[in-house]
């Protein structure tokens, strides 16, 4: 977020999160599982419209946690590849 003069805050557009989430692995990650939004954002007990936001425009609400978005995913057996683009794939047993 980013100040401004007259007390409110503007949106920040972000491309990768902090921990290194970025909107084409996110999308990525919930198709390689089969997942719909929905259950995404059940499982992070938030609707799924900041996940819709995120994924479309890169934009980071408040409600979504992308470091929490990503434990999930990982819990679910999703690696998150380094290097950017949308390197996913699902963990070996």
């Amino acid at each position: 977020m980013l100040g401004r003069r007259d007390g409110r805050e503007a949106k920040e557009k972000a491309t990768v999160t902090e921990p290194g989430l970025t909107p084409a692995q996110l999308l990525a990650a919930r198709k390689l599982l089969g997942w719909s939004r929905d259950r995404l954002a059940g499982r992070m007990g938030i609707s799924n419209d900041p996940i819709a936001r995120f994924e479309r425009e890169g934009r980071v609400s408040k409600a979504f946690d992308a470091r929490k978005a990503r434990e999930i995913l990982e819990a679910a057996a999703v690696e998150f590849e380094t290097g950017g683009g949308a390197a996913v794939s699902l963990r070996k047993a």
